[in-house]
């Protein structure tokens, strides 16, 4: 009877009927009944009713048919936010009895927000509870919410308590998958694994918190396999560019690897010889020193052959370890003493004089320079990039044929499968067939996807174009442009404006989108402008200006000062960023916030072939915002967009470049090395004036020299082409090395660099007084001074491939 009453009612009736019932604190099963069944919808005109629930009490106890109503029909930000303020500080039995009627109204909800909702990092505290909806659905959540949901979820073990190892136990056999893979995530995002975990409980020795380490060595007497896993996944984490990496060695430490342990992992330990931080590299060569009696003669090589990097260096206790470590090779594998004296006749002057009696200690009277390298003296020319023919990707885009492949690519973008110049496709289709039929099913996953308001939805154009589809279908119910994340209404010659503008125009009819092929090259001169103060503290440009040494960089076109909102789309759309507050706040926010900034970008960089420079003048913020923070979303496009580029580059190109090359993130960096090398095996890499801008960047402090030189060697590694000019970028910085805060990195980089190519670099007259002293510049600037040209393979190699590119055979 219930169900048809249900059916004759109108949304407004049943709006009333259920706010009647939470009044009168009536028993779930009457919500659900009154709620149960309905469409996302439906549920949004019924959240209306939450606008006038009170979830307490008069006595501030929650009441569980408004937690049930707050699940069932809220939003994901809303039911976060609500959650967060109401029951943060109430007793574990209120808050678990308010939690489980919450749960009941969100088993009802669709998979997208239920992950929404575990995703928020409001909802760390509910873990527990959402957790079993996950596992019912086949869901998985590795936000960095739900693993510290899970973290703080995991039993505390404090010592040899059998109660707490049986409950930790009984734990994870009620969650075997959380073994299988979120344990081993708290490994691979910084910051959510310590030597404490879980809240404070009594014990005999007072307040207390689980051990990561006991808990570790609880886990690992029990599951075959564990303890492999763990070693592994310490060293992997030293290697990362992660900020804390304490627990990793307590944690390794905890384990006591045997020797064979640690030399099955001998590549590992000699990777993190190459970790920024003093800790990690000590940490490898004390575990590598414990080895060297039961290395063989290929391992004891290894260990050999990476110390010369360590031993310029300026940490003291660095360099002991690494002594210490050739003392043990030498005494166990006395094959290598020639070779470990060799290494200390180069390093022993650079050493601080403290140590330089143990060093010399490994030199043998009758030691003898090592053997010159063998190769050819060759001359390798210098390329000046010119444009050339667009090449195969700057042809038209096929336009979409019919109603079947437009749904397909909607969906596509709607999730985040498509490219997102294909956003032009559907735009032109929209543009022709206005009206598009939709059968009950296809209409309503459309609906469910205009309606996924969550941060992390791929595009919030494809969800605009969500809208102009069903707007034709249904009256109400369907979200407006506005309401979703990352989309901003604006008409700036911006990517979002231009995209906008298009989009708005379907909607009213007034213009026609832009055609399916790349806007044409047009001629730009550039300036550069420097912020130094806009806006006030907090502000996304503020933030931005923090990661570029007090900085931040625009590029403008000379003479163009504002951004008219009257000229023609395609005029439009090749302006740049005037704005500058608007430039740096909106895109830093939408590199840093918003995922669907990757389509934005992708559909931008496509539109921009032509005009490499414009796309980089407008995609600075992005590089920028990447210097503080590992993720930028869309810089990786752009990179990749510039490095295939036909067209020469000129000033917006090379700061964007030589900017990414700064990024915090590693995974940044190597794309950005991977642009620099093809551009140099293209013959494209102006060698000399992107040395220029990041000389300029250098000396004003708005990069860091250890992370500059970790991407321009990673870029030498990748040709024998793209070594050499790195070589010369590093030769053409070398003047200012002095005044760069750890300078000696870049310096230190060129002469290894000069060594395998076989050539000799003269000291600048300006840093001849910094040889003097134990820092690691004068190491270096020494080093670099010793070094005499000789005959060299990989010079002649990168001979035959400038020759080949010179010759267009690339």
């Amino acid at each position: 009877m219930q169900d048809s009453q249900q059916k004759t009612f109108t949304p407004a009736q049943r709006l009333t009927q259920l706010a009647v019932l939470v009044d009168c604190n009536s028993p779930l099963q009457e919500l659900q009944e009154t709620v149960g069944g309905a469409g996302e919808e439906e549920r949004a005109v019924l959240a209306k009713v939450l606008e006038r629930t009170e979830l307490l009490d008069s006595l501030g106890a929650p009441r569980p048919g408004a937690f049930y109503v707050l699940g069932a029909l809220g939003t994901v930000e809303q039911a976060a936010y609500v959650l967060r303020r109401t029951l943060w500080n109430r007793a574990r039995e209120e808050f678990s009895a308010a939690l489980s009627s919450f749960t009941t109204g969100v088993r009802e909800r669709p998979d997208e927000w239920v992950l929404g909702f575990s995703d928020n990092p409001l909802t760390q505290s509910c873990w527990d509870a959402i957790r079993p909806i996950l596992r019912e659905r086949g869901l998985k959540s590795t936000s960095v919410a739900a693993l510290l949901g899970f973290r703080e979820s995991i039993p505390v073990v404090t010592g040899e308590s059998s109660r707490e190892q049986k409950d930790v136990l009984e734990f994870f056999a009620r969650n075997p998958e959380l073994l299988e893979h979120d344990f081993w995530e708290l490994f691979w995002v910084d910051g959510l694994l310590y030597e404490k975990y879980g809240p404070l409980r009594n014990t005999s020795h007072g307040r207390v918190r689980g051990d990561t380490v006991a808990l570790v060595r609880l886990l690992v007497s029990h599951y075959a396999g564990f303890r492999d896993r763990v070693l592994n996944e310490c060293l992997a984490a030293m290697r990362r560019d992660f900020r804390e990496t304490r627990i990793f060695r307590v944690l390794y430490r905890g384990l006591e690897p045997t020797a064979a342990e640690n030399l099955r992992r001998l590549s590992q330990l000699l990777a993190v010889l190459e970790a920024p931080q003093a800790a990690l590299v000590s940490f490898a060569l004390d575990t590598l020193a414990g080895t060297a009696p039961t290395m063989n003669t290929e391992q004891a090589a290894l260990i050999v052959d990476a110390s010369h990097a360590v031993l310029y260096r300026t940490e003291k206790k660095v360099l002991r370890a690494q002594l210490r470590v050739l003392r043990e090779v030498v005494k166990t594998h006395p094959e290598f003493t020639q070779q470990v004296s060799g290494i200390m006749v180069e390093t022993v002057e650079a050493l601080p004089l403290d140590l330089q009696d143990a060093a010399r200690k490994l030199i043998t009277p009758d030691d003898t320079a090592p053997p010159e390298p063998v190769g050819r003296t060759v001359s390798i020319p210098d390329i000046i990039p010119q444009d050339r023919g667009p090449g195969e990707n700057l042809t038209p885009l096929p336009p979409i044929a019919d109603e079947a492949e437009f749904l397909d690519v909607l969906f596509g973008q709607l999730e985040g499968q498509e490219h997102g110049k294909n956003l032009q496709r559907l735009l032109i289709y929209l543009r022709k067939h206005p009206r598009v039929e939709l059968d009950t099913a296809t209409r309503k996953r459309i609906h469910t996807h205009n309606r996924a308001r969550t941060p992390n939805a791929p595009s919030a154009q494809a969800l605009y174009l969500s809208y102009l589809v069903l707007k034709h279908h249904l009256n109400q119910n369907v979200l407006q442009p506005g309401t979703f994340p990352g989309y901003r209404e604006n008409t700036y010659a911006s990517p979002y404006g231009v995209l906008h503008r298009q989009l708005a125009a379907l909607d009213t009819g007034t213009e026609a989108p832009l055609p399916l092929v790349p806007l044409p090259a047009v001629e730009r001169t550039w300036e550069r402008n420097v912020g130094k103060s806009y806006g006030t503290s907090g502000g996304w440009y503020e933030l931005c200006r923090e990661g570029l040494g007090k900085e931040f960089i625009t590029w403008n076109v000379v003479e163009e000062t504002e951004e008219r909102t009257d000229l023609p789309l395609e005029q439009t759309a090749l302006l740049t960023p005037a704005n500058i507050r608007l430039a740096v706040s909106d895109r830093a926010q939408d590199a840093l916030e918003n995922p669907q900034n990757r389509a934005v970008a992708q559909w931008y960089a496509w539109l921009m072939q032509n005009n490499p420079d414009i796309l980089a003048a407008h995609y600075m913020p992005v590089a920028i915002a990447a210097s503080l923070y590992k993720k930028s979303h869309g810089l990786d496009t752009v990179l990749g967009t510039l490095a295939e580029s036909w067209r020469v580059l000129t000033g917006p190109a090379h700061s964007l470049l030589a900017i990414a090359c700064n990024a915090a993130g590693p995974d940044h960096r190597a794309v950005a090395a991977e642009a620099l090398a093809r551009l140099a095996d293209r013959g494209m890499l102006d060698v000399y004036a992107f040395a220029a801008e990041l000389r300029r960047l250098l000396e004003r402090n708005n990069l860091k020299a250890p992370r500059i030189a970790q991407t321009l060697a990673d870029a030498a590694s990748i040709s024998p082409l793209a070594g050499w000019r790195t070589l010369q970028v590093l030769e053409e910085i070398l003047p200012t090395v002095g005044s760069v805060n750890r300078g000696g990195v870049l310096v230190q980089l060129l002469a290894q660099l000069a060594k395998e190519y076989g050539v000799s670099v003269t000291v600048p007259d300006e840093l001849l007084p910094a040889m003097k002293g134990s820092t690691v510049l004068a190491k270096n600037l020494r080093a670099l001074h010793k070094l005499t040209g000789h005959p060299s393979e990989l010079a002649a190699q990168a001979a035959e491939q400038s020759q080949q590119v010179a010759a267009g055979n690339t």
